[in-house]
């Protein structure tokens, strides 16, 4: 079920940003059940490869996926990231009965495949180092940077950029 208001979101806010820019030509649809697609003319995301999860356990992870956004060539925690990892993620992520964190790391299309690459890992990494500084087990925490092979946002503009600047941690429950 929460699986489902996340894909709704996600397309809400990926209409959104289609609408906002007329030269966007992306647009999100939802097919089936943890199945978004993202289409544009050179290229199609399923939300099946979206994470490194699979869509069966993003169902089991009870809360979904948690996305705090980061400024363009950071990997610092703002105030707002802060509060979500807080308020969302730490109970579930320390919960006995919660077998795995995953925290996969993005980066907007700008600057080289190899900057993008290591931005993304140290913005998984900041996560990481947050939720273990406040009583998460390292061992439990897996980080992917994904660099900007995956964005949610097809423009090429601020409003798409900042989407794509994003750590997304799910818990996965045993």
């Amino acid at each position: 079920m929460l699986n489902k208001k996340f894909l709704l979101l996600f397309t809400a806010i990926s209409l959104a940003s289609c609408a906002s820019n007329k030269q966007q030509t992306a647009t999100a649809t939802y097919h089936e059940p943890s199945k978004l697609v993202v289409e544009d003319a050179n290229a199609k995301i399923e939300a099946d490869t979206m994470f490194s999860v699979t869509p069966e356990e993003i169902k089991n992870s009870e809360s979904g996926p948690h996305v705090v956004y980061f400024a363009t060539n950071s990997s610092k925690l703002d105030d707002k990231a802060i509060a979500i990892l807080s308020e969302k993620v730490l109970d579930e992520a320390k919960n006995a009965n919660t077998k795995k964190v995953v925290i996969e790391a993005h980066c907007d299309e700008r600057g080289s495949t190899s900057y993008n690459q290591w931005l993304s890992q140290k913005r998984a990494k900041a996560v990481k180092q947050y939720l273990v500084n406040h009583g998460v087990k390292s061992v439990k925490i897996k980080t992917i940077g994904y660099g900007a092979s995956k964005p949610v946002a097809l423009g090429h503009d601020e409003e798409s950029w900042s989407q794509n600047r994003r750590a997304i941690t799910i818990s996965i429950k045993k």
